[in-house]
């Protein structure tokens, strides 16, 4: 525990006003959007939480700020984790344009994330303590990589759908439903009533 401690000094107590306000924002702010229904609240959600992340005092490359103590890491990690979840729910939305706002907006909030996660276990085991920041940049940023890869091939697969269906092709295979009006012969998948473009 007195390695841990170490990290958040002077003040070691994750609880406090840096933390809370912002998990209180984070909660209001997604039961608001959720209520409303209102698509622009979730749109702006990722720069909004991004830019939150960038000014806190938490931020990893914020050096020039006041040391930080464990409260501002820990507002710092809801910041970005709910910027990356509403860019991951924005991408998942069906459209070619949200999947490239989304992705563009979780690559690089994510990939801080695994800095930071790679940077706290450079110094919890031994085998990586003689890492410097470059090598453990770039480790995070291969693993991270893969991660987001995987991420986004399951994103796309609703814009993928959508514009199959646009084509005329079975949203789940891509066969051409034009010759088979009623079923997919290759998968089974019903043929939508009313298929809609993908933009």
């Amino acid at each position: 525990m007195s390695l841990l401690a170490t990290y958040w000094l002077p003040n070691t107590n994750p609880i406090g006003p840096a933390s809370l306000v912002p998990l209180g924002i984070v909660v209001s702010y997604a039961i608001m959007s959720w209520w409303s229904g209102w698509r622009t609240l979730v749109l702006a959600a990722p720069v909004i939480f991004a830019l939150a992340a960038v000014t806190s005092d938490g931020f990893p490359l914020a050096g020039w700020r006041r040391f930080p103590d464990a409260e501002d890491y820990v507002g710092y990690y809801i910041w970005s984790l709910a910027a990356s979840c509403f860019a991951l729910h924005v991408a998942r939305s069906g459209s070619r344009g949200a999947l490239i706002y989304g992705g563009s907006m979780l690559f690089p909030l994510g990939w801080l994330l695994a800095v930071e996660a790679a940077g706290r276990a450079s110094d919890l085991f031994a085998v990586t303590r003689d890492l410097n920041v470059g090598q453990i940049m770039l480790g995070s940023l291969f693993v991270w990589g893969i991660l987001f890869a995987m991420l986004m091939i399951r994103a796309s697969q609703p814009y993928l759908r959508a514009r199959r269906t646009a084509l005329g092709r079975c949203a789940a295979c891509g066969y051409d439903m034009r010759q088979s009006p009623q079923r997919c012969p290759e998968c089974g998948e019903p043929t939508p009533a009313a298929p809609t473009a993908a933009r």
